[in-house]
């Protein structure tokens, strides 16, 4: 069993706060394309919950318009 559930490795690093944290904490928002540890993506334990239900989320910054702007792409 303990083969099965190892802890991960990978350890990623919060694009806002510059904290380390496992990737499957957090993410990346689809609006302003950072990678957010779990407080910096959700905000609140609401849209955790949303985002755990798999439906799209943003991060609180962009949701209030003070995200910065989208990469352009080419």
């Amino acid at each position: 069993m303990r083969l099965l559930f190892r802890p991960t490795t990978l350890v990623m690093e919060c694009d806002q706060c510059r904290e380390r944290f496992d990737p499957i904490q957090g993410g990346v928002c689809p609006r302003c394309e950072r990678l957010l540890c779990n407080r910096h993506l959700y905000g609140s334990w609401v849209r955790r919950l949303r985002g755990y239900l798999g439906l799209r989320t943003v991060c609180p910054e962009c949701l209030a318009g003070r995200g910065p702007s989208p990469p352009r792409r080419s």
